[in-house]
């Protein structure tokens, strides 16, 4: 998996998703990106040695952190690098970190457990941080591509027997209801695309709707006879989702 994805980062750059990855943490100003069950590391050392101004890491089990080290102390970029030990459905999310990646990540587990992760995210992201999935996409339509139908029975029978290839329209839902206030999609080329949560707050809205008039006009309604109350640490929604990803799984009835 991590030579195939290294080489979808690296194949005719231009189009690749690395440049669009790259594109969006540009935009964003990210000084600090983290790669959740980023394996050995070969995304976050093409995304560093393409952008000089990025530094990046990898979250991920003990045994594959030390693995990950071992291939970033190989890399002129060393200083830039860094592994975060921890279990992403069960351990909080490193702090610092303005964006988050999902590169070939969420296919593998139920929407549940994408679900309590992106909030996971959210919670620990800092006011305009972004969440980025990276995935192979089935149709809103579920009738495409080719590569879903292939994809979506591996991960549900082999894998891990909770995933599949979710559609831009399930992304799309998670990272709303995990809490980001903006959410955009882009298509990539071999069949693949990226869904863009942004941590937006009340006063950026505007950025995201027709025109200040139309957000203001929401932010009121949203608000109106309301005290508006921000709570620190994390939420009881968060841990109940984390509690159901990892209860296990009750038997099917035939």
């Amino acid at each position: 998996m991590a030579r195939k994805t290294k080489r979808l980062f690296t194949i005719g750059y231009e189009q690749t998703p690395a440049k669009a990855v790259l594109d969006e943490l540009e935009s964003a100003g990210v000084k600090l990106l983290v790669d959740i069950g980023g394996g050995l590391g070969e995304n976050v050392l093409q995304l560093v040695a393409t952008w000089p101004h990025l530094r990046a890491g990898v979250f991920d089990l003990p045994s594959v952190c030390a693995l990950a080290e071992k291939n970033f102390d190989d890399s002129p970029h060393r200083p830039r690098l860094a592994t975060f030990i921890g279990n992403c459905f069960a351990d909080p999310l490193p702090k610092g970190p303005d964006a988050f990646l999902l590169c070939h990540f969420a296919t593998i587990w139920s929407k549940e457990k994408n679900l309590a992760l992106l909030r996971n995210c959210h919670e620990s992201l800092p006011t305009g941080g972004r969440a980025i999935i990276f995935n192979m996409m089935q149709n809103d339509s579920e009738d495409g591509p080719a590569g879903a139908a292939m994809g979506s029975p591996y991960f549900l029978c082999l894998a891990t027997g909770e995933g599949m290839l979710y559609t831009w329209r399930e992304y799309e839902e998670m990272m709303r209801q995990a809490g980001f206030a903006s959410v955009r999609s882009h298509r990539l080329p071999m069949q693949h695309g990226l869904i863009v949560g942004t941590n937006l707050p009340f006063r950026d809205w505007p950025t995201i709707f027709p025109n200040a008039t139309c957000a203001t006009a929401l932010i009121d309604r949203v608000i109106h006879h309301a005290d508006v109350i921000a709570i620190e640490g994390k939420s009881y929604r968060l841990r109940q989702a984390e509690d159901r990803a990892k209860a296990p799984a009750k038997p099917k009835k035939r």
